[in-house]
């Protein structure tokens, strides 16, 4: 066992421990009066452990709030805590770091979109009411529910609460140094926890929903964090590819293709916010910079999508360009495009068309001319491979006003094109007959439809 290894399991062990004196406390149950009032009995919670058909009865406690622990694997705080990671310089938050729990915290009480209610009403209902509902642990004190909760209590203890007219809280009163908990089954794996804290939080007039950046964070964190046996994910064996999409079943991205995707997609934003960061604007980590761009997350999935076209493209036509130069040439062309706020999504599929349809053929749907044309009008990708060969060099095309409106510019020309080459009569009269094969195979034309074949002799005639 390495030393961290051994650091914690003895940490660990150290936790589940404390959390097990605390429970064994006779004065840490809560009791309720027997209903025929005769004795007491232990307060229990109703949850749906394992499906939301059968709930399970948890004894409550209350203990002391400083055994319990925020849990750092919630999906909802990811792009925070990526960002909270910048500032404190470090790759990772540590449960174990007092700062770091402090940081969380910190993310819980003041991060406006977490939680469809508001930081200011939940304190003002719990400062009127106190803690309703027990908080859920696991056996080692962590929270898979009432996070928030904690922080408030928290918050109350360390810097009281006032409300004039309705309540106040001075700073330092116990009552908010304790915290009802339930604890659950040791036997739940994350997965299992994941999965309750969804049934949990994701409901009308309690939290909202985790958020795509978020939940492809996630993603993309539980693949570079697995030990794949083939060394990478991109030789991921058909079993771990089934286990990811087990994972992420209950997710948009259900597929090992959509899960790549997402991953490839927060690579994708942190490429660009890197290569955008200045001190003046600090955008490492600011994913919210790009929530709140045109087209907002989608506009970068989008552009996976096309950069997926450029590699299969330049894998069927070498002779034509590098697949690596010309993705990279591809991808920060769009980047700078993407300065300008001008470029709308549906260019960027419009050139993922152009690349799927150009075959060179000179068919009618042949869109190698209008590629060729896209590809000759942009500076950067003819600079792709010294770009390649100099990295460094890639910093100078960053917030070049000329440039980026250049790139847009051609963006636009080829959406344009695109849209006249789908006007082309040739296209139109194979899409119309399309059609009708379609309608005769499913026995929608009705045998000597007259009107039909009035019409049709009438497209011939001119």
């Amino acid at each position: 066992m390495s030393g961290d290894n051994t650091e914690e399991a003895t940490w660990t062990s150290s936790r589940a421990n404390a959390i097990k004196e605390q429970l064994e406390i006779e004065s840490n149950k809560m009791m309720l009066p027997n209903a025929d009032g005769t004795g007491q009995h232990q307060d229990t919670a109703k949850v749906p452990v394992h499906s939301d058909d059968v709930k399970e009865a948890l004894p409550i406690f209350e203990i002391d709030r400083k055994y319990v622990l925020y849990n750092f694997d919630n999906v909802r705080l990811w792009k925070y805590k990526k960002k909270k990671c910048i500032e404190l310089g470090t790759e990772k938050l540590d449960p174990k770091n007092e700062a770091h729990q402090n940081a969380i915290e910190d993310l819980l009480l003041n991060t406006k979109a977490y939680s469809n209610v508001q930081a200011a009403d939940l304190k003002l209902d719990i400062a009127k009411k106190g803690q309703e509902d027990a908080a859920l642990i696991t056996p080692v004190g962590v929270l898979w529910n009432g996070n928030r909760r904690c922080a408030v209590l928290s918050d109350f203890y360390k810097n009281g609460f006032k409300k004039p007219n309705v309540v106040t809280i001075p700073a330092g009163d116990t009552k908010y140094n304790r915290i009802k908990v339930a604890v659950l089954p040791a036997d739940l794996d994350l997965k299992q926890l994941r999965d309750l804290e969804k049934r949990l939080q994701q409901k009308p007039h309690t939290e909202e929903e985790y958020g795509r950046v978020n939940e492809m964070g996630d993603i993309h964190d539980r693949i570079h964090e697995h030990p794949f046996d083939n060394g990478s994910f991109n030789d991921a064996t058909s079993d771990e590819k089934k286990y990811f999409e087990k994972e992420f079943g209950d997710t948009e991205w259900k597929t090992w293709n959509k899960i790549i995707r997402a991953k490839k997609c927060i690579e994708l934003m942190d490429d660009y916010l890197q290569s955008r960061h200045t001190e003046k604007t600090p955008l490492i980590g600011n994913y919210q910079h790009i929530e709140e761009g045109i087209g907002g997350v989608t506009w970068f999935e989008n552009l996976v999508l096309q950069l997926d076209e450029v590699e299969k493209y330049f894998d069927a036509n070498p002779d034509r360009g590098d697949k690596d130069t010309m993705i990279l040439g591809f991808q920060e062309n769009a980047f700078s495009a993407y300065e300008t706020g001008d470029v709308e999504q549906k260019r960027l599929r419009q050139l993922t068309s152009s690349l799927q349809n150009a075959t060179g053929d000179g068919d009618v749907k042949d869109t190698q001319p209008l590629l060729d044309s896209f590809i000759q009008n942009s500076p950067i990708i003819q600079k792709a491979a010294e770009l390649q060969a100099e990295p460094e060099k890639i910093d100078t095309l960053v917030h070049q006003a000329e440039l980026a409106k250049e790139s847009a510019k051609n963006f636009n020309i080829l959406g344009r094109n695109m849209e006249q080459h789908g006007q082309d009569p040739k296209l139109i009269i194979l899409g119309i007959n399309s059609e009708l094969e379609n309608s005769i195979n499913e026995n929608l034309i009705q045998p000597n439809d007259q009107e039909l074949v009035r019409l049709c002799d009438i497209g011939i005639k001119r």
